[in-house]
């Protein structure tokens, strides 16, 4: 039998935490080893955790150290305990009955996938899709694919509609689709593929933090680890409800603008191609100046100043890391996997993005 391992980052997220782990317990229909990966959360979410102990391992870390570094420790220790399959949930998520299953029959039909996502569904307006995977504009700044659109945007296979029961939210069912690259907030590993990063470095990549260290990580599976040119998928017909920053949302916008706007400039120095570099750079460093403007004539300059400070961060700890972490697509997968016709990201798509 399979091993499947889910593990849940979780910081300050004692609101929907018990919900999460209870949504995996009884949506599954599978046996599942649960790990979740307290990041030094200083409300009630270690007493939530005592309730479950007996059927969940528990590793609490002694400081705050961010999405990415949290998500590695479960990762970690789900490896070196034998599993097949690891599922990454966000603390803020509910699973949907039957989309673990649906996830590893899709794996274990596709073995040269690395990962797979189920649909990520707005929690109080599932009609509407948050996540179908993660892009990235000409700019460095990622976003995610559909976010925004009704779940029906989604390509269909109407055929199999008659064959099968359909999902509330669905008149016909929805068909699996290649993405550029998988969400942090719901993405079922395949742990081979995970182990092939650990060989050379971390799964995610810690200096980033959180935003963004999803779209790092599919990058570099492009260009290092895939097996397939086709290494991530959407299963739509998998479904998560998801609140959405349910975790950060004490700590403001203006951290999160600075950490979005720092792990930009960090995707177009690692990854763009030599001819690009510069001329993404200089339209980056004119939208950011434009933002900040905006921000401040709309009173808001604490906003402004935290694109400003994020700006400054990026290009200091990208060119100090510019050399060693530089993985540089050809042009071809330049193209391919970069919205390079697109500056900004959209408030909200409606088209899917495939490769």
């Amino acid at each position: 039998m399979q091993t499947v391992y889910v593990v849940i980052p979780n910081y300050n997220g004692v609101r929907l935490l018990a919900e999460c782990i209870h949504s995996v317990q009884s949506g599954s229909g599978y046996f599942l080893h649960i790990v979740v990966v307290d990041d030094a959360s200083d409300d009630a979410s270690m007493r939530i955790l005592q309730q479950f102990l007996r059927d969940i391992t528990v590793i609490q870390l002694p400081e705050n150290r961010r999405f990415a570094a949290a998500a590695n420790v479960g990762i970690e220790y789900a490896l070196t305990h034998g599993a097949d399959y690891i599922f990454l949930l966000n603390s803020d998520a509910q699973v949907s009955e039957g989309c673990l299953l649906q996830l590893l029959d899709f794996m274990n039909a596709n073995l040269r996938v690395a990962a797979c996502q189920p649909l990520l569904v707005d929690k109080y307006s599932p009609e509407y899709i948050q996540s179908a995977g993660v892009r990235c504009s000409f700019t460095g700044r990622g976003w995610d694919n559909l976010m925004g659109a009704r779940v029906e945007c989604c390509p269909h296979d109407t055929e199999e509609a008659q064959k099968i029961a359909l999902a509330p939210l669905l008149r016909t069912v929805p068909s699996p689709f290649p993405i550029v690259g998988c969400t942090g907030g719901a993405v079922f590993f395949r742990a081979e593929a995970l182990i092939r990063t650990l060989e050379f470095e971390q799964v995610f990549d810690e200096s980033l933090g959180m935003y963004a260290e999803d779209l790092d990580l599919a990058f570099r599976f492009h260009q290092r680890y895939a097996a397939t040119r086709l290494p991530f998928w959407c299963i739509p017909c998998a479904m998560v409800l998801h609140s959405g920053s349910e975790s950060t949302r004490l700590l403001g916008i203006g951290w999160k603008i600075a950490l979005t706007e720092k792990n930009a400039v960090q995707m177009i120095l690692r990854y763009f191609p030599a001819m690009y570099v510069g001329v993404a750079i200089c339209v980056f460093l004119g939208t950011a100046l434009m933002m900040a403007l905006v921000q401040t004539f709309r009173g808001q300059p604490k906003i402004a100043l935290a694109t400003l400070q994020g700006v400054g961060r990026g290009l200091v700890d990208g060119l100090r890391m510019f050399k060693r972490k530089r993985v540089p697509f050809s042009y071809r997968r330049f193209y391919e996997l970069v919205d390079w016709n697109r500056i900004l990201p959209p408030k909200r798509t409606t088209e899917e993005r495939v490769i």
